[in-house]
This record gives structure tokens, sequence and C-alpha cells, in this order.
């Protein structure tokens, strides 16, 4: 009988997602004028998708061993996440809370079937997120010209960029951690923020020869130690947010598009002439080109990716009947195939919708926002969201080479969910006067 509840909710999960993303739909109808009760109605049915989704998904999960042998640990998460996206209905902007929460929980549900352990740490690390999202608008209030800061932006920057290479150890390839006890995170993820906070201040100057020298130096630095470390993913989101945030400032395409070919070319040449520094790459470059080629070593984890998406067709195996399990890194870097693996082809492409929707949400309130240097820092932290979801999507089905970068608000990663919240926050935030 659980096998056919399971069996049916492939379809449920389908169609709840279906409604969240139509009720989002409509709730874009009310810049155009709707009436407040039909986005109220949208909100609400948005609401109400998730609050199912979430209680069917882990009724199944806390289940899955069997009606006598229920798992209070997956229950008590699922009880924690529903009781923090509750907690969020109160909030400011909830078009933008639901899209972030619908996300979250997606990402909660498929890691804590992978490991209800890091589930556990997920929902911690939501909940300081949740709150750090919650102490944007009083530390904004407390430090009322931010922009004032940019100097201290950049040395903390500068240093937390270059703290690895002292004090860092690899993981995946990448020099890019720092363990402290048994707490471990990347530097590079609380570096977006200052980044963005950064260049934010120095691009809302006036544009000459001299206001430009600092912030395109910090750039060059921060993409340059990023390499040095081997984390060409997170080098390429600050590149590419830079060339972004250039481009809102001056509105002028071919800044974005001049670095594009420089940073084309100068990849190609280093992938050509110095493939040995960058092993890690070549074996994902080469993965990407033909992974079937060394289907057992290099190719393993995109052939496992490819096989998780493709292997139970449009609706998925089943919520607990699949296999994400054998693909590496499946809680983080490679979550995505593993949603579309239980959930189906048809729910990983509503999730991109979702994601789409969510960067549009946010987008829309980054132009709102009236103060130059308040719009720059959403919109930096709109494009390194976009960007991150763009290389992991793209990575993980083989559009694009694999980056080695999390999933906004799905990948496993308490560092990265919590930045992720304040970005969020940042964004969302309304500045008085």
């Amino acid at each position: 009988m659980f096998e056919i509840v399971i069996l049916l909710f492939r379809y449920a999960f389908v169609l709840l997602t279906a409604a969240f993303l139509t009720s989002g739909v409509l709730l874009i109808q009310a810049e155009r004028g709707a009436a407040a009760s039909r986005v109220k109605t949208a909100l609400t049915c948005q609401r109400v998708a998730i609050i199912t989704l979430h209680t069917a998904a882990f009724v199944i999960l806390t289940y899955k061993n069997g009606p006598s042998a229920p798992d209070y640990l997956t229950a008590g998460i699922g009880a924690g996440a529903a009781a923090l996206f509750i907690a969020s209905f109160k909030l400011k902007h909830p078009r933008e809370m639901n899209a972030v929460f619908f996300l979250l929980d997606i990402g909660l549900i498929m890691i804590t079937r992978l490991d209800p352990y890091l589930g556990g740490r997920q929902l911690i690390s939501a909940a300081v997120g949740f709150l750090c999202l919650l102490a944007v608008p009083l530390a904004l209030k407390i430090i009322k010209q931010p922009e004032k800061l940019h100097v201290v932006y950049m040395l903390i920057g500068a240093a937390l960029t270059a703290a690895p290479l002292f004090w860092g150890e690899a993981k995946f390839g990448a020099y890019n951690w720092i363990t402290v006890g048994s707490f471990s995170f990347q530097p590079s993820e609380a570096v977006k923020i200052l980044f963005v906070l950064y260049m934010a201040a120095a691009l809302s100057k006036n544009m000459t020869v001299k206001n430009m020298a600092l912030p395109l130096a910090f750039g060059l630095f921060t993409v340059i130690m990023l390499i040095v470390q081997r984390d060409l993913g997170a080098a390429l989101i600050f590149f590419t947010v830079f060339a972004c945030m250039l481009y809102a400032v001056t509105g002028k395409a071919y800044y974005p598009l001049g670095m594009a070919a420089a940073g084309i070319a100068v990849c190609a040449a280093a992938y050509r002439f110095v493939p040995s520094f960058f092993t890690h790459v070549t074996v994902r470059i080469n993965a990407w080109l033909n992974p079937w080629r060394d289907i057992d070593g290099g190719g393993y984890q995109i052939a496992q990716a490819l096989f998780a998406v493709g292997s139970w067709g449009v609706w998925g195996s089943g919520l607990t009947r699949g296999y994400p399990e054998r693909i590496p890194i499946s809680v983080s870097d490679f979550i995505f195939p593993a949603v579309c693996e239980e959930f189906g082809v048809l729910f990983g492409i509503a999730l991109i919708g979702a994601v789409a929707l969510c960067i549009y949400y946010l987008y829309r309130a980054a132009a709102q926002k009236k103060h130059i240097y308040d719009m720059l820092v959403s919109f930096g932290c709109v494009f390194t969201f976009a960007c991150q979801n763009f290389l992991v999507i793209g990575g993980t089905i083989k559009l694009i080479p694999h980056t080695g970068v999390t999933l906004p608000f799905v990948s496993h990663g308490g560092s990265s969910l919590i930045i992720s919240m304040i970005m969020t926050g940042l964004i969302v935030h309304e500045k008085s006067g």
C-alpha cells in the first residue's frame, strides 16, 4: 500500500509545483494593477502548495522503513522546517520569501532523504540564515551609510580570499576550504557579499580612470587568488558578477562582452598550455566533452548524473525509491540530478522554472530600489544567484563543464545557505528616507 502511495505522489508533487508556478505567474500581474484580493489568493495558493508538498514528502521520508519504524529525526526536521516557513508569513515581500522557501524546502527534502543527519544540519543552517535575514534591516539601520565602509569591505574580502593559501585544505581538487575543529567553510562564500558591497560603492562613483583603478585591481586580485586555489567556479562567478555590475552602471555592452572574450581566451590558453596546473579542471572538461570515454574514472560523476536524470523518465522513481546516493556529492554539487531521479524530469523542469521565478522576483525587488548604491548591491546579489544557478544546473546536465559550486538554497552547505539568506535580505530590504 505504501508503495502505491509513493508512486501516486509522483504526480501530486508535479501538480503541486505547477500550482506554485501558476500562482507565481499570477502574482506578477500585481505589478500591472491586479486586485489586492487576487494577490492574496495567489500568495495563499503558493503557501498551501509548499506546505502540502512538504508534509507529503516528510511523511514518506519518516515512514520509508515501514509504518512500524518511523524515523523521528526526519519527522523533527520536517516539523522544524514547517515552523520556519510559517514564521516567514509575517515578513514583507511574501513573493520573494515564498520562492526562496520553496527552493529551500526541495533541497531539505532531498538532503534529508540522502542523509537525515545532514538534513538536520541544513535545517540549523536555514534557521541561522533566517535570523541573519531578519537582522539585515537592523544592521543597515545601525550602519546608516554602508557605502562609506568600502575600504573595509575590500580589505576583509582580500584577507579572506587569500586565507586558504595559508590555512586552507584541499577538497575535490580545490584548495579553498578552512577547517576549525569539526567546522569547515569556504571563505569565498563570505567574500561574495563583501565583493558586491565594495563594487557597488566603487561603481556608484563617477566612472573615471582613477576611480576604476582600485575596483579593477581588487577584482583581478580576487579572481587570481581563486584561480591559484583552483576554485575556478568561484572565480567565474566573481568575474561574471563584476562584468554584469559594470554593465548595470554604464549600460554599455562592450564591457561585459570584452571581459567575456578575454576570460574565454585566458581559460582556453590555460587549458591548452598548462593543463597540469588545473588537472581536476582538465578532467571535468574531458568528462564534459565525452564522459563515456572514461566512465569508470573522470567521467563517472557526470555519467551517473545523466543516468539519474534519464533512467526513470518523466515522473521519476518515486521519493525514496531511486538510487541518488550513487551520484558522487549528490547532496551538494549534484543535487539537481538527484531530485530529477526521484521526482522526475518534469519536476526538474518545474524546479528550473521555480529558480527563474525566484530570480525574477528578486530582480524586480532590486529594480525598485531608489538609492543607486542599494540598487547596485541588490543587482550584484541577483547576478550572483543567476550565475551560480546556471553553472550548477548547466554543469550537472552536461550543458557546460561542471564547475563545482552549490545550487543556492537547494544544495547542502551551511555557509552557502547562510550567505544566500543574507544576500536575499539585502535585496528585499527597503531603505527609509
